[in-house]
């Protein structure tokens, strides 16, 4: 999980010295928006048989497991999940799929850059003198929009709905 909240903290801007948030609270915001039990059919790198498996969906949290097409685990030799690819033990013909944990790394950025903000509102504004101006309320509307921006490049989520109060009611 540290290099997803690494990521999530490059995205934010929140490096250096003195961070706002700390790598727990970082975390946090990245196991809220886990897609959990996610599972994906991986890509071969390379002619089959091969023990490289890929893909572009990504990063998984580490420990997630790979099966064969009967539904065997396999072993896995190299968890680069937090990129996309794995390497199994033993090269195979696949197809192989991942099952695991899957972080939205830009919608945990733009949560993350919401409670930010928040935290920033009560921020004001200071003239010195009359020539001398500091402007710290721009950070929030600073924060908000990076917000957006990366709530619009986070993956599409969809539910389903349905009401339970029309058991048994034939709708015509």
């Amino acid at each position: 999980m540290a290099a997803i909240v690494a990521r999530i903290r490059d995205l934010v801007g929140d490096s250096g010295p003195d961070p706002v948030w700390s790598d727990d609270e970082i975390e946090r915001f990245a196991d809220a928006v886990a897609i959990v039990g996610a599972q994906v059919q991986l890509d071969p790198v390379g002619p089959l048989p091969t023990t490289t498996w890929r893909t572009l969906v990504a990063p998984w949290e580490l420990g997630a497991r790979l099966y064969d097409a009967a539904g065997n685990q396999l072993a896995v030799a190299t968890d680069r999940g937090t990129s996309g690819v794995w390497e199994t033990a033993a090269a195979i013909r696949g197809p192989v799929w991942v099952l695991g944990n899957l972080i939205d790394v830009y919608l945990a950025a733009a949560s993350l850059l919401d409670a930010w903000a928040a935290r920033e509102k009560a921020s004001y504004d200071v003239e010195v003198a009359g020539d001398t101006r500091l402007s710290r309320s721009q950070k929030v509307s600073h924060l908000l929009e990076l917000a957006a921006r990366y709530r619009s490049q986070a993956w599409p989520r969809v539910s389903a709905a349905g009401r339970t109060d029309l058991e048994g009611v034939v709708p015509w």
